[in-house]
């Protein structure tokens, strides 16, 4: 099969999913608005803080976790590395992932959130952005690409947490069961639309050095649009 038959494939599958999710979508829209408990309680939205938390988490967790098939299947298809190297790689970004949260959670009353997770995203985007140039180039060291990868979860650890704490600490105590399901509903709905993404990208360009390029930069150019909603989180709590 062709590069341009298997694009044009993965365009149509995109476009029926597409049209099937915004009808589905219009559907429970509908619901979540007018019943008066209902699962997912859209109208925290009206708050501000939470709105545009959402909104930052919605971007970072598609790019973030739509990413995170592409590097086993880089390691191992590209590479022709075992599954049991290709997951030993994954640790130091593991462990950078959860350090970094670790510490940023402790810091996120102390700072102001806004500027502590705008420097996550761009940090992370950096990584990411950097690890998508590296496997382009053909039979590029595996130290470089790890490198660019920890760099990536620094930022992630800087975000993903913060985020969710500032997004909701404002809300009175009877709205945060809500507001928790939000939340995870949102970042489990996003990392499924951010892989369905990514892998038609990947699909589309050919899992070779220039498609895995290509892959990575649309995750760090999602990475890159969380600023957006990110600029008008608050400041430090006074």
């Amino acid at each position: 099969m062709s590069r341009r038959t298997r694009r044009e494939a993965a365009v149509r599958v995109a476009r029926r999913e597409a049209d099937e999710l915004a009808v589905e979508g219009g559907r429970f829209l509908r619901r979540a608005l007018t019943t008066r408990h209902p699962l997912l309680d859209l109208r925290l939205l009206n708050d501000r803080t939470f709105a545009f938390g959402i909104g930052t988490l919605a971007l970072f967790t598609c790019g973030y976790f739509g990413s995170m098939l592409l590097g086993p299947v880089y390691w191992q298809q590209a590479r022709g590395w075992s599954a049991t190297s290709t997951g030993l790689l994954g640790v130091p970004v593991g462990l950078a992932v959860g350090t970094t949260m670790q510490i940023a959670a402790r810091r996120v009353d102390k700072v102001s959130p806004r500027r502590l997770i705008r420097a996550g995203i761009a940090v992370g985007a950096l990584g990411m952005a950097l690890t998508g140039l590296l496997v382009g180039v053909e039979n590029v060291p595996a130290w470089q690409v790890v490198c660019a990868t920890v760099v990536m979860g620094v930022g992630s650890g800087m975000v993903l947490l913060p985020t969710t704490t500032t997004a909701s600490r404002d809300l009175p105590k009877d709205r945060m069961p809500a507001a928790s399901t939000a939340v995870n509903i949102n970042s489990q709905v996003c990392a499924s639309v951010g892989t369905a993404l990514i892998s038609v990208v990947l699909g589309s360009a050919g899992a070779d050095p220039s498609g895995f390029r290509t892959a990575y930069l649309v995750a760090a150019g999602l990475l890159a649009l969380a600023l957006v909603p990110a600029m008008r989180l608050p400041g430090r709590r006074d």
